[in-house]
């Protein structure tokens, strides 16, 4: 049960969004058959079975009318069921009831909704509610006012709606209704003080369920089992769930009673079905949240694969869509059987087509570089193209950035040998504690390691070594006058050794570098966004690139000064080439110094990072320039009629969502409209745009426009949320 409450919640229950989600929950309790509503009812009457089972849409199951029952219908309001499938109310005439009767025109041609009609969808009539709860008497005809039979006689329902609805009874049982409800709300009714102590109960029982939805949510989301070998709370096997609650009952007295008045065949919310209970209402939300996906209508898939504790492949699926203007994912998990792309490929469609998405909504698709994934020949990402054209396929950003710094860190033999260093003086402290206490607890410093396939983890290695070198050749001095242990002394000082000018030169060369891999990570990144970082990281290497490694150079002769360490490249004998006869000229390589020789593999590195990224993120550079002109900037800066080029190009491309007439229309206005209404219109984002078309109600003036920028929006840029669920999946 824990694994499948971590799989209808996923990181759904995150933050701000968790409360939410929980208030979805109570609601969705509140709308079934054992409602929260009525548990103050189970309290006075739990003998009473026909309130366990009440049915708000059948009037034939509700019991005898009491003030009990009418408070609670009352409160609950008709279940008019306006949306319920009518044909199958079709009579042997072939009439059937239409939802049409759901509103009266008036003379003058407006219109008012008739609430006290109610369709059962059970019965397969329509009842009239207030009549049924405060009518005089029940007639035994067929009759709107009959809770056991209702009206079904479509042919004659013209005349009979108007005349119940004009009678006299029916205009008393109307007030009488309004008026119970309002004495209900304000608690001015005669049974007022009935009415504070119900509202009492079932506020109780509120605090009750949500102590018990958050117990249960803690258990899942840490994969821990809630039942025990005892359902009795106290009891030592009795399980962590329930000595939980008894634990939370200390400083809740209402809980505090509920579990010290708990006798066994009342209600009480603790035992493993009413826990199975709340685990299905949870799963439940999944289809919530697929409704939301098809009323957005476009959405993104973005899948990773990650192997379970049980050595099985799992796959993460994160649906991106926009909903409103805020960005939501829907999480859920795949059993795979095949890695392949055909397989994985088969495998999306088909779980696509059970949550009923339209594979022709697909307007974008993120995986990681993986070949079976993004191959541009078989991966999954070209198969799926095959099947919807406009499912644009997007590189994950965090990705292709690691791969990126990879190929630069092993871009030579004296990077590569530059890397092993870093990580050996990590290892060389974390694998003793007296020798971590001296850089923890004596110098106030710390280290950190590195992944060959994380630039991220180069980068958080490369900044603390370069901010604590000194501190680090000092505790390598102490080390190094110890006799207890030779082994240890001679490694430190072979890493000593190592610290020399060149070495400081490199450290700060790349820690020159900037890295926005965490910044790419960021849940909710657009792709213009994810743009202006990578191109912020482009100018940032243009820029050393053109200053050249002689301010780098600089730097470093101070810091080696301040750790009275030579302040020169150390020299090498040069060997000298034999001339053959047949050399035409002489090979000048071995006259290049070591600092000749630094700043070209210096140079190389920039230019192997700056080559990289220019190749690995075009897709989101050609992505973003589609769209730019949705930009604030763009829309401030730039001339109206490359905007307007700008928009006709985008509608070619995307012909079955966009008219291109219409788009340029809508343009040369928006763009005066946006920097009118808007005083930072020159910073807006997409999504403020976005935001302002729905807050000003334009999106009738600008239909083309704001399915754009859901367009846009809706582009995956990184798979990281995928990622942060595989704890969850193994």
């Amino acid at each position: 049960n824990a694994i499948n409450l971590t799989a209808a919640v996923g990181p759904n229950f995150e933050n701000d969004s968790y409360k939410t989600d929980l208030d979805t929950i109570l609601h969705s309790i509140s709308n079934t058959s054992v409602n929260v509503n009525n548990i103050s009812e189970r309290n006075f009457e739990e003998n009473d079975s026909a309130s366990l089972g009440l049915n708000f849409n059948n009037p034939h199951s509700w019991p005898n009318m009491t003030d009990k029952l009418r408070c609670c219908l009352v409160e609950h309001e008709p279940e008019q069921r306006k949306d319920a499938d009518f044909t199958l109310s079709t009579s042997s005439d072939e009439r059937q009831f239409s939802r049409d009767w759901f509103i009266k025109t008036l003379p003058n041609g407006e219109t008012v909704e008739c609430k006290w009609l109610m369709y059962s969808e059970t019965q397969r009539a329509v009842f009239c509610f207030p009549c049924m709860l405060f009518g005089k008497k029940s007639p035994s005809t067929p009759n709107i006012a009959n809770p056991k039979r209702g009206f079904s006689d479509w042919k004659h329902l013209n005349p009979r709606i108007g005349e119940h609805e004009n009678s006299l009874e029916h205009r008393q049982s109307y007030l009488s209704w309004r008026s119970f409800e309002m004495n209900i709300k304000h608690g001015t009714g005669i049974d007022s003080g009935l009415q504070r102590t119900l509202s009492a109960e079932k506020e109780k029982w509120r605090t009750i369920l949500k102590i018990i939805l958050d117990a249960v949510i803690f258990y899942a989301k840490n994969n821990l089992a809630l039942w025990g070998s005892s359902d009795i709370i106290g009891q030592s096997n009795s399980g962590i769930f329930l000595n939980l609650l008894e634990m939370i009952s200390h400083y809740n007295p209402e809980l505090a009673v509920r579990i010290s008045n708990h006798k066994k065949g009342r209600v009480s919310y603790f035992s493993p079905a009413i826990q199975n209970e709340f685990i299905n209402l949870f799963g439940n939300l999944r289809q919530e949240l697929i409704s939301r996906i098809k009323e957005t209508k476009y959405y993104s898939i973005i899948f990773d694969c990650t192997p379970d504790t049980a050595h099985k492949e799992q796959l993460c699926e994160i649906i991106r869509y926009v909903r409103i203007v805020d960005g939501q994912c829907s999480v859920d998990f795949i059993n795979m059987t095949e890695k392949t792309g055909s397989g994985l490929a088969l495998e999306i469609e088909q779980k696509l087509s059970n949550d009923g998405l339209d594979k022709a909504n697909i307007h974008g698709q993120g995986y990681d570089n993986g070949a079976n994934m993004a191959g541009k020949y078989s991966g999954v990402q070209t198969r799926l193209k095959q099947v919807d054209n406009y499912a644009r396929f997007v590189p994950c950003a965090a990705h292709s950035l690691n791969l990126v710094g990879v190929h630069a860190a092993s871009s030579s033999v004296d990077m590569v040998s530059f890397f092993g260093t870093v990580q050996r003086l990590f290892n060389f402290f974390v694998s003793s504690t007296s020798r971590w206490e001296i850089l923890a607890n004596i110098l106030k410093i710390t280290l950190k390691g590195h992944s060959d396939t994380r630039w991220s983890s180069k980068a958080h290695a490369i900044k603390s070594l370069s901010r604590q070198l000194p501190g680090i050749l000092q505790a390598l001095q102490e080390i190094s006058k110890q006799t207890s242990c030779p082994e240890m002394v001679s490694t430190a000082e072979s890493l000593m050794l190592q610290i020399n000018f060149k070495f400081i030169c490199t450290l700060l060369m790349w820690d020159n570098i900037d890295c926005v891999s965490q910044a790419l990570q960021t849940k909710g990144l657009s792709v213009d966004q994810a743009a202006k970082l990578i191109n912020g990281l482009w100018n940032g290497l243009q820029h050393i690139r053109d200053e050249g490694v002689d301010a780098i150079m600089k730097d470093s002769a101070n810091h080696a000064q301040s750790m009275y360490l030579s302040s020169e490249f150390p020299k090498k004998r040069n060997r000298k080439e034999r001339r053959l006869d047949s050399d035409e000229a002489q090979d000048e390589g071995f006259n290049i110094t070591t600092e000749q020789a630094f700043k070209i593999q210096f140079n190389n590195v920039i230019d192997a990072l700056n080559a990289q990224l220019q190749w690995r993120y075009k897709t989101l550079s050609e992505i973003s320039s589609d769209f730019e002109f949705l930009t604030g900037p763009a829309l401030s800066n730039m001339p109206l009629s490359q905007i307007k080029k700008c928009a006709t190009d985008l509608a070619m491309k995307y012909p079955k969502d966009l008219h291109a007439t219409e788009i340029v229309t809508e343009i040369e206005s928006f763009k005066f409209q946006a920097v009118a209404i808007l005083p930072d219109c020159c910073t807006a984002t997409p999504q403020a745009l976005l935001n302002l078309i729905h807050q000003w109600c334009l999106s009738a003036a600008y239909p083309n426009i704001e399915i754009a920028l859901r367009i846009f929006l809706t582009l995956p840029v990184t798979v990281a949320s995928c990622e942060r669920s595989f704890s969850k999946l193994k």
